[in-house]
């Protein structure tokens, strides 16, 4: 393991390490100069929770501007992970060479509260980052959720939160034996705001038939599902109401006809009367735990 993924490693387990005396703050969004509560430290000077002797030093630093996904719901897919965009600020005092090897930061996002996390997503890649003044560094990258290792079901519609960190190893290699925690400097902001993540949604539209006479009856079917990341595939959707719309042609707008409602499979079906030419389409407006949906229109020729 290379030091910078190993002090990566280290890191995003300090922002989420809080003990007991931080768990009092829970889910509060904080910044912290020191990660490790002084109670998780035992006799022999070294921490429970890292394994590593002795507590950073305090940091002079401070994060602002912490944006996720543009603050938009993200929408995973059953197999495929989905890169999740952020960015942030580090303010810093003027001492700090942010530009330093050994300068390291990052982010993690997670459920639940910061002493007891769920479903925690570490950035594995370091951001890309540029002053924007002479103590302001702006960060940019790239969270890979994917639903096999991150997510299961359950976690659709909770609420996320993100923990950045920013540490300084003076020069330590933190895969060493020799390294030792005491002789760097870290400081990191937990509990800001993420946003949801939901289970992607798909759906059918099939009118037909394709061609039918004017005043006629027309069946418009379609089937609702969503990823279930427990198994890696998608599953029907069932009891959720979609809106059947309906495009003339020349027209630049759908309209919609009716609302109907998907069976325990998923699936859904209706009957209309044909009276021009147009296209049909389905809508699922989403859920807090399921994104929306529009599928692909099906033309009908009406005679």
């Amino acid at each position: 393991m290379s030091p910078r993924i190993a002090a990566g490693v280290v890191a995003s387990a300090l922002a989420l390490s809080l003990a007991s005396s931080a768990g009092a703050h829970a889910a509060d969004s904080y910044s912290r100069s020191v990660p490790l509560a002084q109670t998780a430290v035992d006799s022999s000077g070294y921490s429970a929770l890292s394994g590593m002797p002795g507590v950073p030093a305090v940091l002079k630093a401070g994060f602002s501007k912490i944006k996720i996904n543009k603050g938009k719901p993200v929408s995973v897919k059953p197999k495929a992970s989905a890169a999740v965009p952020y960015t942030f600020t580090v303010t810093h005092d003027s001492t700090v060479n942010v530009h330093a090897d050994d300068f390291l930061t990052g982010i993690e996002i997670y459920t639940g509260s910061a002493d007891k996390p769920k479903n925690p997503v570490a950035s594995w890649t370091d951001p890309e980052c540029e002053d924007a003044t002479t103590t302001a560094y702006v960060c940019t990258g790239t969270i890979k959720v994917s639903p096999a290792t991150d997510l299961d079901n359950a976690a659709a519609g909770r609420t996320w939160h993100a923990a950045v960190w920013a540490w300084v190893l003076n020069g330590q290699d933190p895969s060493s034996k020799n390294f030792k925690i005491g002789k760097t400097a870290y400081a990191d902001h937990v509990g800001a705001t993420a946003p949801t993540v939901l289970r992607h949604a798909t759906l059918t539209t099939d009118a037909s038939p394709e061609r039918v006479k004017k005043g006629k009856n027309l069946t418009v079917s379609g089937t609702l599902k969503r990823a279930n990341w427990n198994v890696g595939n998608y599953s029907g959707y069932a009891k959720q109401k979609a809106q059947l719309q309906f495009r003339a042609s020349g027209s630049s707008s759908y309209k919609t006809v009716k609302t109907v409602t998907t069976d325990k499979f998923g699936r859904l079906k209706t009957t209309v009367k044909a009276a021009k030419d147009g296209s049909w389409r389905y809508i699922f407006a989403g859920n807090a735990t399921t994104s929306k949906a529009t599928s692909s229109s099906d033309f009908v020729d009406v005679k």
